[in-house]
């Protein structure tokens, strides 16, 4: 047995799985996801635990900068790190699109579905466990990744200190949100150490419309990003 089938196999033994494909531009990928997602959601409720399985859900935002990556085209060997990654659509994008990536989330079972959705893709990339909130890379990057990592605001100062940490001078920040998060004090506190420029860009995904905001991010003294 492959790696594929031995990494779905174990997969498996806890979700029903399915690959779901999205296409940006001329890259065609395949994403691992939970079938019977409010099967399990209603499992996991019952037996009284408070861990629901975000990870699992492609937002909207990590297409939306998957978009980004693609008007983006990197310079040799440009590096990119995704945090709170979930099953990777931005940084297996960004890896289809030249970088060299390294995809990162908290959940065992958010990194074991982008090494299935790496495989199954034939990309390769980096996969690390990672808490952005504590723990460090010992590493700089060209193009650093966030989607929906904004939902505790006690993570706010400690995700700023890991940006600085962990962004090359000359590097650049994409970061997207839900629009009902306002995170006043992130940004507010953000703006002492980074610039930061907004945009919102509309989605159309299964029938509905989202405005989704995303936030270019660049360390003060390096002028224009």
């Amino acid at each position: 047995m492959d790696e594929l089938n031995k990494l779905l196999a174990k997969a498996n033994r806890r979700f029903k799985t399915y690959f779901e494909t999205i296409k940006i531009a001329d890259k065609e990928l395949k994403f691992l996801q939970i079938a019977n997602m409010k099967e399990y959601i209603e499992k996991i409720t019952e037996s009284n635990k408070i861990e629901l399985p975000y990870w699992a859900k492609i937002w909207e935002g990590s297409i939306v900068l998957a978009y980004l990556i693609f008007k983006r085209q990197p310079e040799k060997f440009s590096e990119c790190l995704e945090i709170g990654a979930g099953v990777g659509v931005a940084g297996l994008f960004a890896a289809a699109f030249g970088y060299k990536v390294t995809i990162t989330d908290i959940d065992e079972d958010a990194l074991l579905f982008a090494k299935i959705s790496a495989i199954k893709n034939r990309l390769t990339i980096n996969i690390k466990k990672l808490d952005f909130t504590k723990d460090n890379l010992n590493h700089k990057y060209n193009l650093i990744l966030a989607s929906e990592v904004l939902y505790k605001k006690d993570s706010y100062i400690p995700l700023i200190n890991f940006f600085k940490n962990h962004l090359k001078k000359d590097g650049l920040i994409y970061l997207a949100k839900n629009r009902k998060i306002k995170a006043e004090g992130f940004f507010n506190k953000l703006k002492k150490e980074f610039f930061v420029s907004k945009k919102e860009v509309g989605l159309k995904a299964a029938d509905e419309k989202y405005i989704i905001p995303v936030y270019k991010i660049w360390l003060k003294g390096r002028g224009n990003a």
